[in-house]
């Protein structure tokens, strides 16, 4: 790979998945059939409805998102993103399994069930019908979806910002009557780590291995000239992709030698990505290596993972550096361990260890 200058591509199409198995969704979707006991409709996670005779009326749901540490920008807003619809006109959850917009929107103006404008708490009340069955829902949190008066629309601009392991979730009981508060979430306050993945390409040429869809041809192989990309909240998103660099700067041995790397100070803070921060000792930093290619006018992303879409850490080191040290420290990569699908992972040690 030549030294190339910083690119960052963001997706405004949905992609092909093809090769390395089935790829993982960053973006948590339900998996479960939630048929519900009564006669509604329900399934995938929302559980059914059940429009008993026996039950009517609503709950209000509120939903909180706890900001003091200004770590988000509030430009574009922020969106409660779930296994539900917003009606704009009712304010009205209904179930949907496939995660499809319109999602609600949280405000920090006073209204629409936030209490105070300006304090950095983010929040939205929402009505849901009752029922004799319970209805159940899971969610997460966006930030930059493009937005109109019904909430979103669904998009590759969307920016999944939830970082618990497990999306959230709730569950109305059925012929329910008190209203339901959910747990507080909180953005944390940015540190001070700057992380580096850095990925021998030759390696990478000779361990990536390539599936053949069915009906379809056999994807190029990789070649170590090919351009490289990692993705991860860390490096501008999961929609995003930064281009890895061999430029010989910021400890890398020397330029065009074939190992390329990518910082999270490159891209934090900046236009492309200017929610995105450094990092805290005890931190977990996501990440998966991916080409894009073009085939027939459609772009196919190609994750550097095995066939069971577990993520390869072949040719792949990573680094911090803590504040005042010149140089980077090697530290221990992984993978998510007891997951069908997993990303790379590197955690951030104390300064001392």
């Amino acid at each position: 790979m030549k030294a190339q200058s910083l690119g960052m591509i963001a997706l405004s199409a949905l992609l092909a998945f093809t090769a390395c198995g089935s790829d993982d969704d960053p973006d948590p979707q339900p998996s479960g059939d939630g048929s519900g006991d009564g006669s509604g409709d329900g399934n995938g996670d929302g559980s059914g409805d059940g429009d008993g005779d026996g039950c009517t009326g609503q709950v209000a749901v509120t939903f909180t998102v706890n900001d003091t540490n200004e770590s988000f920008t509030p430009a574009g807003g922020l969106t409660w993103k779930g296994s539900f619809d917003i009606d704009a006109d009712t304010n009205t959850l209904s179930v949907d399994p496939g995660w499809e917009a319109p999602f609600p929107l949280l405000f920090d103006d006073g209204t629409n069930g936030d209490e105070t404008a300006g304090d950095n708490l983010w929040s939205r009340t929402v009505m849901v019908d009752v029922g004799e069955a319970a209805t159940s829902f899971e969610y997460g949190l966006v930030r930059g979806a493009e937005t109109n008066e019904d909430g979103v629309t669904a998009g590759d601009s969307e920016d999944w910002i939830w970082t618990q392991t497990d999306n959230g979730a709730f569950t109305v009981p059925g012929c329910a009557t008190q209203d339901i508060d959910l747990p507080t979430f909180s953005i944390k306050e940015w540190g001070d780590v700057d992380v580096k993945v850095e990925v021998d390409l030759n390696v990478v040429a000779s361990t990536w291995e390539f599936e053949t869809p069915e009906g379809g041809s056999a994807p190029p192989p990789f070649m170590a000239s090919d351009t490289l990309y990692v993705h991860g909240p860390a490096f501008g998103g999961w929609t995003n992709f930064l281009e890895l660099v061999d430029d010989g700067e910021n400890g890398d041995a020397e330029a065009g030698d074939g190992i390329a790397y990518a910082l999270t100070s490159m891209i934090a803070g900046t236009e492309l990505s200017p929610n995105a921060g450094l990092h805290s000792p005890g931190d977990t930093v996501p990440f998966v290596f991916a080409r894009l290619r073009d085939a027939d006018g459609e772009t196919i992303r190609e994750e550097y993972k095995d066939s069971d879409s577990n993520a390869l850490t072949d040719g792949v080191t990573a680094f911090v550096q803590f504040p005042g040290d010149d140089d980077f420290t090697e530290v221990e990569t992984g993978t998510e361990p007891g997951l069908e699908s997993s990303n790379t992972n590197v955690t951030i040690p104390s300064a001392t260890e």
